[in-house]
């Protein structure tokens, strides 16, 4: 019988009519034409459960949703953790977690509630939190941000207490358009891998298991620098399956699973070309404000 497999994230992991109704889905037919992700069968993670040998049980994925925040939608509320089970109830022999670039993207929950983001959580009072434009990080912006993610693994635990759970690490994405490296690495002053450092001390505190798939060193080819295209969603699939069987590198999967060599060849290395401690108000930041981009156009 094959291993049940419950997924839960962002809009990157979204395909209309896989996710609850009530969530907000950022993949469906109509914008296949810009993403080249058609069907659910087209998504990372899909293509990582096919290869593991799974089926899917449920995918509790919201577009937008950060794991800090205050009630529904984010991540470390309850009503998303019950998501994760069957339509019956079942439980899910494994959980799939790629969550947490809306939190680095927007340095934070007070930041999206001030910025207005589309997803507040709804419990926030928005009367207390003037409209403003999102900039700088606070300094605690990564340590909210490990509670947050360390509750969300407790909330799972809890629904699902025998789940083997893999907290995937936050990947760059890159403008499928460009052929070097975009990412914008420290966009509001807190590093990406700091936010990975994050996930993996909330992993090792929950006795979660964390899937370093940043390790590899490779970008995911995007339609806007942070929503996988299709050649995207095999790239990410194809790590998620090498970090789960602990491989070095994806290039180590069996090319009937995945063609790794098409996939990553060495351009699609990634490289931290800028060292800036922050991007606000930079002229090749693509957008640092609450409309933000992770792309940057300085090696363009």
């Amino acid at each position: 019988m094959p291993r049940l497999i419950s997924v839960i994230g962002d809009s990157i992991s979204t395909f209309e009519g896989a996710i609850p109704t009530i969530n907000r889905c950022f993949y469906y037919k109509g914008n296949a034409s810009l993403t080249g992700v058609d069907a659910p069968a087209d998504t990372w993670w899909m293509r990582a459960i096919d290869a593991l040998g799974g089926e899917l049980l449920a995918n509790a994925s919201y577009s937008g949703s950060m794991v800090e925040g205050s009630g529904f939608p984010a991540g470390s509320c309850m009503e998303r953790a019950a998501q994760v089970l069957g339509a019956n109830g079942e439980v899910p022999d494994s959980i799939l977690i790629f969550y947490g670039i809306n939190d680095y993207g927007w340095g934070g929950a007070v930041a999206q509630a001030q910025g207005r983001g589309t997803n507040v959580p709804v419990w926030f009072d928005l009367l207390g939190y003037p409209e403003s434009e999102a900039g700088l990080a606070p300094d605690n912006a990564v340590e909210l941000f490990e509670q947050a993610y360390s509750q969300m693994l407790s909330h799972l635990r809890d629904v699902a207490p025998n789940a083997s759970i893999y907290c995937i690490s936050l990947l760059p994405g890159r403008m499928a358009v460009h052929d070097k490296p975009d990412f914008c690495y420290s966009l509001r002053g807190k590093t990406l891998d700091e936010y990975n450092d994050a996930i993996a001390r909330a992993a090792r505190s929950q006795n979660c298991e964390f899937v370093d798939i940043r390790a590899f060193a490779y970008d995911y080819s995007s339609s806007d620098g942070t929503h996988p295209d299709a050649i995207g969603m095999q790239q990410l699939a194809a790590m998620v399956v090498a970090g789960i069987e602990g491989l070095d590198s994806p290039m180590q999967l069996d090319p009937a699973r995945f063609d790794a060599a098409t996939l990553f060849p060495e351009c699609m290395r990634s490289e931290r070309f800028c060292m800036k401690s922050d991007c606000i108000g930079c002229e090749f930041a693509e957008n640092t404000g609450n409309k933000w981009s992770l792309v940057c156009n300085r090696m363009q």
